[in-house]
């Protein structure tokens, strides 16, 4: 398991210890020992994973998310998601 250090990662860092990562899982290393190797915990590696997905979403916000009365979740451009309700609005009639 990796040592625990206390030590704030750059975000140059992060991105080489994330390649680094990648690059093990990619020769069929488990997850636990991929991150031994790179020498940051597992949970720390899924935190950044989460972090960057969260900071993606937040960069694209022509995305959008339309939840209708029967719990479906629609997501996509508002373009798309008008042409959604369009049809939507047609079946009902």
């Amino acid at each position: 398991m990796a040592k625990k250090s206390n030590h704030r990662y750059t975000p140059e860092e992060r991105t080489e210890l994330t390649r680094k990562y990648h690059a093990f899982r990619s020769k069929g290393v488990t997850a636990m020992d991929a991150a031994a190797k790179v020498g940051v915990h597992y949970i720390t590696l899924l935190a950044w994973a989460k972090k960057e997905r969260e900071a993606q979403c937040a960069e694209t916000p022509s995305d959008l998310r339309i939840v209708m009365s029967n719990g479906i979740a629609v997501y996509g451009s508002p373009r798309d998601l008008a042409q959604v309700l369009r049809n939507i609005e047609g079946g009902a009639s």
